[in-house]
């Protein structure tokens, strides 16, 4: 799929990861509003509390049949979308060969010369998927990173955060956490839609400061360098999906239920603790988004072979999900 739309123009990559963070909020609203529901079923008398009660098995239910409808109606809309001008456009491109090259003209090749071309051509598939790599290595270091800071903390530590009660004391924190986070992720990602134009923004700045630079550190220069606009782009990005791990601490200092502790707010008051951890969630939510929507819409295009980096892109962020998903366990025992 991140092939596909690295081929397309951003728009349709812009669309494609707002519907992914579009079926996350129907995901977590839904477990929000069933658990809404069933917030009263508790263990009867003589049942045991590690048995699952009604209501979790209600929701435990809906959400995987909620998933099972989402994923065929993708497959059926997937589907669709072959019969589209432009998947066809992207998919089937014109051949370069000449039409007059016939069947007839094709030279007879035996086992040995077959098998050498082969190898030859794997190596040529290795060395352009490296060659590759090289043009878009920093946009996947951010993006790896990204995806590595958010799985490191979320949802492993933050759901286990409780509420401090208050007069703004939140019911059902663990799930209205998820739909926040969920809400933060579709607005970073609307809001890459808007990419071109914070590009401008970044790259008007960071030309700005390097000319300052250049013209303090090398007055002898007569012909100073200056980074591109893609460079100083790539650079902001990278750098904004480091400058994530400083959530770490905000939630490490959060009310969690091994280790409580107030979060944020003056300890004397219990009346802003919720609504300020659920912001915090909304925000690591906005940044998780927004990162993860530019690098898609823009790292792949840098690329002289689009789908390829596309590809490489969405390797690196299942990979940065992977690799977050084991950095959570060293995150939790710290906080612990």
């Amino acid at each position: 799929m991140y092939a596909l739309g690295s081929m397309m123009p951003q728009t349709y990559m812009q669309g494609m990861m707002s519907g992914q963070a579009i079926a996350g909020i129907v995901s977590s609203a839904t477990q929000l509003i069933v658990g809404y529901i069933t917030i009263s079923s508790k263990p009867k008398d003589g049942e045991s509390n590690n048995e699952l009660t009604s209501g979790l098995k209600i929701r435990t239910s809906i959400s995987f049949l909620l998933s099972a409808i989402v994923v065929a109606v993708t497959i059926v809309m997937f589907l669709s979308i072959k019969k589209y001008p432009i998947y066809k456009s992207c998919t089937n491109p014109p051949s370069s060969l000449p039409n007059e090259v016939s069947l007839d003209a094709t030279p007879v090749i035996d086992n040995e010369q077959e098998n050498s071309t082969d190898l030859t051509q794997s190596k040529s598939e290795i060395r352009v998927i490296y060659e590759t790599f090289l043009e878009v290595k920093h946009y996947c270091n951010a993006l790896f990173m990204c995806f590595c800071t958010t799985l490191a903390v979320f949802p492993s530590l933050t759901a286990g955060v409780i509420s401090v009660g208050g007069k703004l004391g939140v019911s059902l924190l663990t799930e209205w956490h998820f739909v926040m986070f969920n809400i933060g992720d579709y607005i970073g990602r609307f809001f890459a839609h808007y990419v071109e134009g914070i590009t401008d923004f970044v790259f008007k700045f960071g030309s700005i400061l390097a000319k300052i630079l250049v013209s303090v550190v090398s007055r002898n220069r007569t012909s100073p360098y200056y980074p591109t606009r893609e460079r100083i782009y790539m650079w902001f990005l990278l750098i904004f999906s480091y400058a994530r791990w400083l959530f770490l601490p905000i939630f490490f200092a959060a009310n969690l239920a091994c280790k409580p502790n107030p979060i944020i707010s003056d300890p004397s008051s219990k009346n802003f603790k919720d609504a300020w951890f659920l912001i915090c969630i909304l925000l690591l939510g906005i940044t998780n988004g927004f990162i993860a929507s530019c690098i898609m819409m823009v790292g792949p295009k840098q690329s002289k072979n689009p789908p390829v980096a596309g590809t490489i892109c969405g390797f690196f962020l299942t990979f940065g999900l992977a690799f977050g998903s084991i950095m959570s366990f060293i995150v939790v025992s710290g906080a612990c």
